[in-house]
């Protein structure tokens, strides 16, 4: 089966709030075997959970690598108008980031610097270490 699934990478230029989702300008190098390469214009549509979830790597002049998908729409005059629906953001440059970068993954998992953090309950070994160490406090002793 065929999607039209895209990945994109490039610069932010332009960043445009809306009610249902964020418009994002990007610049991007356009693929040509000249050596000679010119940059090309896209226009990004990514919804508000998304852009809220991870607004500190849309910022003007980062560089962004991109997954969605293409879709379109025509207007009243029978004109066609392209744009991509940003779907998951691929493959951060952390490394090139000011700072770390917190956000949230596709199913609600917090994120640092890319890496998901995800909670492990403790073993019953771990518990119960837990609680001795732990044991002083709940029992009210202050002999300091």
């Amino acid at each position: 089966m065929i999607y039209n699934e895209i990945l994109l990478s490039g610069e932010v230029n332009n960043i445009i709030i809306n009610n249902r989702y964020i418009t994002l300008g990007l610049t991007c190098k356009k693929y040509s075997l000249n050596e000679n390469s010119n940059i090309v214009y896209a226009s990004l549509r990514v919804y508000k959970d998304l852009y809220e979830n991870n607004k500190d790597l849309f910022l003007l002049g980062k560089n962004v690598y991109l997954k969605g998908y293409l879709n379109s729409y025509s207007d009243k005059n029978k004109t066609i108008h392209n744009y991509v629906t940003v779907t998951k953001i691929e493959n951060y440059d952390f490394i090139s980031a000011d700072g770390p970068v917190i956000g949230v993954d596709y199913d609600g998992v917090e994120t640092w610097n890319g890496k998901r953090c995800e909670s492990v309950p403790l073993t019953e070994e771990e518990l119960a270490e837990l609680e001795e160490l732990l044991k002083p406090f709940k029992d009210g002793d202050s002999s300091e």
